[in-house]
């Protein structure tokens, strides 16, 4: 009995036991194990407070072009959301609708981060939920990119987001002719900054375009995220969570990709809540009210700094005229445009020129035009009616003018002819009167004033040198003759002040020598003289004369008395002029009577 009432007491401390522990663990039977959720992976709606920025706009209104491999409509986080876009390779249908990524669902997951519809912690909340996505599909070969930008921005749509690169690193000039086409027509285009670590690429680096690094939940730059002085946001990036079209439906993932959807769609907030702001200004308040990162101001690393969505829809931002993260060149006219492309354009050129004329200012032109050409007709008749009239004031037999010929030649020459030199007066171009050169005759007009070189020189003429002075007369006799023995007097032996024998210019004995004037007295003050004997040999006493032997002649002293003509000499004039004078040797002694053995004559006088 004792056994059987053991077990009984066992049996009811187990029951008990047993319902203890239920009783506890009923609580945690009724509340479901904790797992993550879309939400709680969504760590970027916190960071960016986007909650409070979807208090003030979500988005409506506005339109965002995705250039992608394309966005699948049917997503569940999606449906509603994607309007028909174009589709631009063979793998993608033609309104775009359809992802062909089937691992990443690349386009897809863009668009869930821009404009998911949410709906619960199990739903994927965008951004921008009322906005709506256009793709502008390129397919996986991503070929088409320029085309598919060109066409995306005529779609008057307010962002195009390009969260994907290029398949070559070589510059196209197709896809940055297309990236200016977009910025000309007040489109904000967001293009991710590079997941290779290395420089911007191409689209990230162009004038205008919002480039977008990516942190992670601390702000910290993730480590594959492209550097350049071009780069100008950065946005949360590292460990997002993006709708898929495979598996449970999500996915989570990290790069510029996400960086740059996620400021899309803060693009997408402020061109809801501001509609008059153009792309300009959208982006300047973008980064005016970004927080700064890393170094002051702008860097290669965050750009401006992380976005900050609720102040960029709150502050106020001053106006802007030029975008800040470059210039953009000006859009076209229409009309040009037009005329480049409308069926009257020129064919064979391909150049459409648009000319907005004006009459008034036409007409303006073309007055001036007339009156440059007028003045410039009076200046030349004005010019050639004063030559004229200076030609004319001279007249026959009047001045000639510097710098022409005399009407009857040169002086001396047959009528109209040049004096002779390279600077002969009287031709075009020779040189004005007193310089080397220019006529010297005397009386002629433009000769130098007497007593300059090339004056005149002829005794007793006006304007001749002073007797002794260099051009001077020097025939013996005559008004202002040279002194005997200077240099230019007469040496004729037996002349009037012929220098004596033994000095310089003093023939030797029986031998008249060269300097001897002719025989037919043409020399003035000269007595005629007989004709000269021929010269004797080389070698050999010279000849005599019918006149017979000179009279010796000392070898110093005073020269004779009498001339070769038997009449008496002028007197001899001292100077003191040097050697040359008469009396320059004193009287050293008077006779031995011998001839110097060798004769020097005087170098000839030159032109005067």
């Amino acid at each position: 009995m004792k056994q059987f009432k053991d077990r009984r007491s066992r049996a009811r401390w187990l029951a008990a036991t047993t319902a203890v522990l239920t009783l506890a663990t009923l609580p945690l039977l009724a509340t479901p194990a904790h797992a993550d959720t879309v939400r709680s992976l969504s760590w970027h709606l916190d960071s960016l407070r986007i909650l409070r920025a979807q208090q003030i706009t979500k988005g409506a209104g506005v339109t965002v072009a995705i250039v992608d491999g394309g966005v699948q409509a049917n997503n569940r986080d999606l449906v509603g959301q994607v309007v028909p876009g174009k589709g631009f390779a063979s793998d993608v249908p033609g309104d775009g609708r359809v992802d062909p990524d089937k691992d990443l669902s690349h386009g897809t997951a863009m668009a869930s981060l821009i404009a998911g519809r949410g709906g619960g912690d199990q739903r994927m909340l965008g951004i921008a939920p009322q906005a709506k996505v256009m793709p502008a599909a390129v397919g996986t070969a991503k070929a088409t990119m320029a085309e598919a930008i060109r066409w995306a921005a005529d779609q008057r749509i307010g962002v195009i987001n390009i969260s994907m690169e290029p398949t070559t690193t070589v510059f196209d000039p197709g896809l940055d002719d297309a990236l200016t086409h977009a910025l000309q027509r007040d489109v904000v285009v967001v293009a991710s900054a590079g997941n290779q670590g290395g420089d911007l690429g191409q689209i990230a680096r162009h004038p205008g375009v919002v480039s977008v690094a990516a942190v992670d939940r601390k702000g910290k730059l993730w480590e594959g995220t492209a550097r350049g002085h071009q780069l100008a946001l950065s946005a949360p990036g590292v460990d997002m969570i993006m709708s898929v079209n495979t598996g449970n439906g999500y996915g989570v993932g990290s790069g510029t990709s996400a960086a740059a959807a996620i400021t899309s769609g803060v693009v997408a907030l402020i061109r809801s809540r501001f509609p008059d702001l153009d792309a300009t200004n959208v982006i300047n308040r973008l980064v005016r009210t970004a927080t700064d990162q890393g170094e002051k101001g702008r860097d290669g690393f965050y750009g401006f700094g992380l976005i900050d969505p609720v102040r960029a829809l709150t502050a106020e931002v001053p106006a802007v005229d030029v975008n800040p993260l470059g210039a953009t060149a000006p859009l076209p006219s229409e009309s040009a445009g037009a005329a480049a492309t409308g069926e009257d354009a020129d064919e064979g050129s391909g150049l459409g020129i648009n000319v907005n004329a004006d009459p008034g200012g036409l007409l303006l032109y073309g007055l001036g035009c007339l009156a440059v050409v007028a003045a410039i007709v009076a200046l030349v008749v004005w010019s050639n009616r004063r030559r004229r009239r200076r030609l004319a004031a001279y007249g026959p037999g009047g001045p000639v003018p510097p710098g022409r010929m005399p009407p009857g030649g040169f002086p001396g020459g047959p009528p109209g002819a040049a004096p002779p030199g390279p600077y002969a007066g009287g031709l075009h171009g020779a040189p004005p009167p007193g310089q080397w050169g220019a006529p010297t005759a005397p009386g002629q007009v433009g000769a130098p004033p007497p007593g300059q070189w090339g004056g005149p020189t002829a005794p007793g003429q006006a304007g001749a040198p002073p007797p002794g002075q260099w051009g001077g007369p020097t025939a013996p006799g005559q008004a202002g003759a040279l002194p005997p023995g200077q240099w230019g007097a007469p040496t004729a032996p037996g002349q009037a002040g012929a220098p004596p024998p033994g000095q310089w210019g003093a023939p030797p004995p029986g031998h008249r020598g060269p300097m001897a004037p002719p025989s037919h007295g043409s020399v003035p003050g000269h007595a005629p003289q007989p004709p000269y004997p021929p010269q004797p040999p080389a070698y050999g006493p010279p000849p005599q004369s019918a006149f017979g032997s000179p009279p010796p002649q000392p070898a110093y002293g005073s020269p004779p008395r009498g001339g070769g003509d038997g009449n008496p000499p002028p007197p001899v004039q001292s100077t003191g002029q040097g050697p040359m004078s008469p009396q320059a040797d004193g009287d050293a002694g008077a006779g031995s009577g011998a001839q110097p053995a060798e004769q020097r004559q005087p170098p000839p006088m030159g032109d005067r």
